[in-house]
């Protein structure tokens, strides 16, 4: 029988429809696999035929560390480019070339932002701990602005801030941590104001080890020093996550 038609998968995901030839871009460093197979008049599916690559990382960058359970990249979408499809829902989101690696999000400072929907695999409050970080180029520090958030319904849940006055932590230009745990009580851990320069990317990050208690802010790659309002017991994040403007509230 002849070739009727060709489906194609990508990092092994559902086969679909495609023709020859066929572009992927915006890909994530890192191991990817292309699959083809071809279909005759009669739907016979053959065997498919496979490829594997590598995509090395832009100067300066890593290749992702396994574990991930989400990455939004930015790259004219809100696409999850982990294998866990949490994909973002956009509420004002606009993309900008300049981004600090490729493209990047650009958020209004009044509303802007993007959330994705309660899932097993954004539940890390089951797990050993947290870890989240962001390339991030602040606007200005007129007000308290989220970084990541969990939250559902007005309940506001684990949340990583930047420019807040709370618990101990002093605006401007601090970075903020709660972690909220399964009963609802606050953890709060906060840097020194002034770590970040408007205008200027600072990789920011957070880690919580759920064993130890301990809480560890980072800028540039450099631990900060960090004050403390209370000790973590392990975070509720059981809840929409989302980043911009307080999208659950």
């Amino acid at each position: 029988e002849a070739i009727a038609s060709f489906e194609c998968s990508l990092d092994m995901a559902a086969f679909t429809t495609c023709t020859s030839p066929i572009n992927y871009t915006g890909l994530a460093a890192g191991n990817h696999n292309f699959r083809v197979r071809a279909i005759d008049n009669a739907n016979n599916v053959g065997a498919p035929a496979s490829y594997d690559w590598l995509v090395d990382p832009p100067p300066g960058c890593v290749i992702p560390p396994s574990g991930m359970v989400a990455w939004w990249s930015g790259e004219g979408n809100l696409t999850d480019r982990t294998a866990n499809a949490n994909n973002g829902t956009n509420s004002g989101v606009t993309f900008t070339p300049f981004g600090k690696v490729f493209q990047g999000m650009t958020f209004n400072g009044t509303g802007g932002h993007f959330s994705a929907p309660a899932s097993a695999s954004l539940d890390v409050g089951l797990s050993d701990g947290i870890s989240i970080d962001a390339w991030f180029k602040p606007g200005g520090f007129a007000g308290p602005q989220p970084i990541v958030e969990w939250g559902n319904a007005g309940n506001i849940g684990t949340h990583f801030w930047h420019s807040v006055t709370y618990g101990g932590a002093v605006a401007p230009a601090d970075l903020y941590i709660n972690i909220v745990d399964t009963l609802g009580s606050s953890h709060i851990f906060y840097t020194d104001p002034n770590v970040l320069t408007a205008g200027v990317y600072s990789h920011v990050a957070f880690t919580y080890d759920k064993a130890s208690g301990d809480v560890r802010i980072f800028v540039d790659g450099a631990p900060v020093p960090i004050g403390a309002n209370g000790s973590p017991v392990g975070p509720g994040t059981t809840a929409n996550i989302g980043t911009g403007i307080t999208p659950q509230t």
